[in-house]
């Protein structure tokens, strides 16, 4: 595995776009409108590589200082449970680290919270609702 951060304007954030056009919008059904939004140009994007074949997506932004969100955490269907989305947390992990990050949150759909449980995420809030599908947030201490 391999993997490059992206920022907005570089030309391999479209590998990135690609992952979440094919599943956020044609798999899932989100509207382009809502999955590509503002928070793109500000997001860090990082693209996991097997192969030089892009088979993860996720991006992180500051959501307000010592707190980075993270999202659109993605593969294909047919790169799924390869350990892709794991070793791709865990490099958004390492990153907030290096921003001397000191929490990590994300809305997760609700199906997906034992998955960042995992990887030591707690829930917290009520359950909400994007695009028609639950969802509940999620965080972590970065040390």
């Amino acid at each position: 595995m391999e993997f490059k951060w992206y920022t907005y304007n570089d030309i391999g954030l479209q590998d990135g776009f690609e992952i979440r056009r094919e599943v956020f919008c044609k798999e899932i059904g989100f509207s382009e409108e809502f999955e590509f939004d503002e928070e793109d140009k500000n997001a860090l994007h990082l693209v996991c590589y097997d192969g030089g074949v892009p088979v993860c997506n996720a991006r992180i932004f500051m959501e307000q200082p010592g707190v980075w969100h993270f999202g659109r955490l993605r593969s294909p269907q047919r790169y799924r449970g390869k350990g892709y989305g794991k070793a791709t947390v865990k490099k958004v992990i390492e990153k907030c680290e290096e921003l001397s990050a000191l929490k990590m949150i994300l809305g997760a759909k609700y199906d997906k919270k034992g998955f960042y449980e995992s990887l030591g995420f707690t829930s917290y809030g009520e359950i909400f609702e994007e695009e028609g599908i639950p969802h509940i947030m999620m965080q972590i201490e970065i040390d």
